[in-house]
C-alpha cells in the first residue's frame, strides 16, 4: 500500500515538474521575445534620428559652403555622400549597438559561469577567446579589401547616375539610350 502512495507522488511530482518547466520556459520565450520586440523598436526610433540629423546636417554644410567648392567637387560624390554614406554610417552604428548589447551579455555569461563553475570557465574562455580573435583576423583584411572596392564601385554609379541624370535632353537628342543603358549596366 505505502509503495503504491510512493509511486503515486512520484509520477504526481514528476508530472507537475515537468508542467511547471514547461510553463517557466513558455513565460522565458515570452519575456524575451516581448523584450526583444521594445529593444528593436527603440533602437529603430534612435536610429532614424540619428539619420535625419546626419542628413540635415550634411546638407547644410554643403549649403554653406562657398561656389568654388562645387566647381572643384564631384557632383557625383556630394550625391553619393547624401543618399548613400549617412545611410552606411547609421547601419554601422546599428551594429555597433548590438555588438555592445552583444559583449555585455557574453560577459555576463562568462562572469556567471566562473562564478558557478570556476574550473569549466578557465577551460571555456580562453578557447572562445582564441576562437572570436582567430576569427577576427583571418577576415579583417578580406573585410577591408571589400569596402574598398564597394566605395570605387560606388562612387562609379553614383558619377554615371549623376551624368545620366544631368544628361538626359542630349542621350534622347543623339538616341544613345542603349549605349548608356549598357554603360550603367
Amino acid at each position: 500500500y505505502i509503495s503504491g502512495i510512493i509511486i503515486y507522488l512520484q509520477t504526481h511530482f514528476q508530472t507537475e515538474a515537468i508542467n511547471i518547466g514547461a510553463a517557466m520556459l513558455l513565460i522565458a520565450f515570452i519575456s524575451k521575445a516581448i523584450f526583444n520586440s521594445l529593444y528593436l523598436w527603440l533602437m529603430q526610433k534612435f536610429l532614424h534620428h540619428v539619420y535625419i540629423n546626419l542628413s540635415l546636417n550634411l546638407f547644410y554644410s554643403y549649403l554653406r559652403r562657398p561656389m568654388s567648392f562645387f566647381s572643384n567637387e564631384n557632383s557625383s560624390l556630394i550625391t553619393k555622400n547624401l543618399m548613400s554614406e549617412v545611410s552606411t554610417y547609421v547601419a554601422a552604428l546599428g551594429l555597433m549597438i548590438k555588438l555592445f548589447t552583444d559583449i555585455l551579455l557574453f560577459i555576463g555569461m562568462f562572469l556567471l559561469l566562473i562564478i558557478l563553475q570556476p574550473l569549466v570557465a578557465a577551460i571555456v574562455i580562453p578557447i572562445i577567446l582564441s576562437i572570436g580573435f582567430g576569427f577576427h583576423f583571418s577576415t579583417s583584411k578580406f573585410i577591408k579589401k571589400i569596402g574598398h572596392i564597394r566605395n570605387k564601385n560606388l562612387k562609379l554609379v553614383y558619377q554615371y547616375v549623376s551624368q545620366g541624370v544631368g544628361a538626359i535632353k542630349e542621350i534622347k537628342l543623339y538616341a544613345r539610350e542603349k549605349l548608356f543603358l549598357k554603360i550603367f549596366n
